[in-house]
């Protein structure tokens, strides 16, 4: 009795189809891992940018602010200025600073400034100046801030009027439509008040 045997002919070129559904396998999971993690670094880099945007937002605000309150002479308890009545209080405050012309000089006169959130756009944090004459400051309404969800001030005095030390609160939000990033800066502001 004779066994013939016989053998698988050798391989000259390619790949099993085991060997390629592994391959393919490995692949795919890499992929996974790859999209994945882009996908939670570009997440992480819009929280960032919405936390910076809203941080610039709320510093930025309360310097122009603290830059003009730092030279308040007094506290007034209200001020109108071009319509708009400011009333001094734990969201808006009405001040007097020395007025100073282009030149420098810093004149008898004083220029009036209110500071709160616009009543039209409640978001925004605006600076309204009525200057005296011959001051270098520009009249109007100027935005300091655009994303302002909360704007307090606190006065280290029984009144307002007699404060000499104010302290300021703001929170700026940014939202789109990945999320929501608010920041929240607090300042104290020393003040010349002469009020008190």
């Amino acid at each position: 009795m004779t066994y013939s045997f016989r053998t698988a002919p050798p391989r000259t070129a390619g790949y099993t189809l085991m060997e390629f559904t592994v391959a393919l396998g490995v692949l795919t999971l890499l992929t996974a891992v790859l999209v994945s993690t882009v996908v939670v670094d570009l997440r992480t880099r819009a929280g960032a940018m919405r936390e910076r945007e809203a941080t610039m937002d709320a510093s930025g605000g309360l310097a122009a602010i603290e830059a003009h309150l730092r030279s308040a002479t007094a506290i007034l308890a209200s001020a109108t200025i071009d319509g708009q009545t400011y009333t001094t209080g734990a969201t808006a405050i009405a001040f007097e600073i020395p007025t100073v012309d282009g030149a420098g000089t810093v004149l008898a006169t004083r220029d009036r400034i209110g500071v709160a959130r616009d009543p039209a756009h409640p978001e925004r944090l605006v600076i309204a100046i009525a200057p005296a004459t011959s001051s270098h400051l520009p009249a109007g309404h100027r935005i300091v801030a655009r994303r302002v969800t909360n704007f307090q001030i606190r006065y280290a005095a029984v009144a307002p009027t007699t404060a000499h030390l104010t302290h300021l609160l703001l929170v700026s939000t940014v939202t789109d439509t990945r999320g929501t990033a608010a920041v929240t800066h607090g300042l104290a502001v020393p003040l010349r008040n002469s009020g008190g």
